[in-house]
């Protein structure tokens, strides 16, 4: 069967030449133009407080409908019902524990059957002790979370992402990702993995539209430094190696990124965590190590 040609359809049904002129260069597929008038969706694990919630509420802000997770129901209920009365923004919450197969599982069908504009893996925690004293729980645990859980939902959302041939996701890593930590050996370790998952991701969905990034901060005002005993730092504008940055800080410094005409997959931000990183790019290994290994003695020998 001959198909139809495209000037004919406009010479009968768009007579007017200023219409033509519009339908000429809006020839969408139907199904992109009902993706155009639908609300784009962003998904934030960790969302109950610091750099999970300080995204949640810039997307709010931006018009995005949200799917927020977290562990604290009541928390996370508050939070929700702040953020659809402020920014009249619909918003899905979903309380679960991301190390737990199952649970996962059914949230990662969920949002695989959704059109999610926007991922953000922020959901993780710390246990600064020395691995073998760690219970091997806790550390699977971890893994879980920081690694299972990510690869998991960056594979539920990125079929619908290159379909629709746009998306992004974040992966909240740390700067801890680029350093060795004693006495938190297997949290820089699975930070580093979603470091490195981060930039290969990105290689493969070059061209595609989607856009992949390793968000790596230091020290940011949440309550996860509070639960790292680190009290007494936290009340400080700056001391010694901490230089403290607000979540809020840190979601635009993410999102500003993400702008740019060739967007980095690595973000460190804040000017004196890019001169560690640069230093860790430059100063030999050895000399890390023992910097490192002082660093954490005198951790020990205070008490933390």
């Amino acid at each position: 069967e001959k198909p139809i040609d495209r000037r004919l359809f406009m010479h009968i049904y768009v007579r007017s030449p200023w219409h033509q002129a519009i339908f000429r260069f809006s020839l969408l597929p139907l199904k992109r133009i009902l993706t155009v008038m639908e609300k784009h969706i962003a998904v934030v694990t960790g969302a109950s407080s610091g750099i999970g919630r300080a995204f949640a509420e810039e997307y709010a802000r931006r018009g995005y409908d949200l799917i927020l997770t977290g562990r604290r129901t009541g928390v996370l209920d508050s939070f929700s019902a702040e953020l659809r009365e402020r920014w009249n923004t619909s918003v899905e919450t979903a309380i679960f524990d991301l190390s737990d197969p199952e649970e996962l599982e059914l949230f990662a069908g969920n949002i695989a059957a959704r059109r999610i504009s926007v991922l953000v893996n922020n959901a993780g925690f710390g246990s600064p002790r020395a691995f073998s004293v760690d219970t091997y729980e806790n550390q699977v645990r971890m893994i879980k979370v920081h690694v299972e859980a990510v690869v998991r939902l960056c594979h539920a959302v990125l079929p619908g992402m290159r379909e629709e041939g746009e998306g992004t996701i974040i992966n909240v890593s740390s700067l801890a990702s680029f350093f060795p930590a004693p006495l938190d050996a297997l949290y820089s370790g699975t930070k580093a993995f979603l470091t490195r998952f981060s930039e290969a991701l990105q290689l493969e969905q070059s061209g595609t539209g989607i856009r992949v990034q390793a968000l790596c901060p230091g020290f940011i005002r949440t309550e996860f430094h509070e639960r790292l005993g680190l009290g007494k730092e936290f009340n400080r504008k700056s001391s010694g190696i901490f230089r403290w940055m607000e979540p809020q800080q840190l979601v635009r410094a993410s999102l500003k990124a993400l702008n740019r005409r060739r967007p980095p997959v690595i973000v460190v931000p804040g000017l004196f965590y890019r001169f560690l990183y640069l230093i860790h790019r430059l100063v030999p290994r050895s000399i890390i190590y023992r910097s490192m290994d002082g660093r954490m003695m005198n951790r020990v020998d205070g008490g933390e």
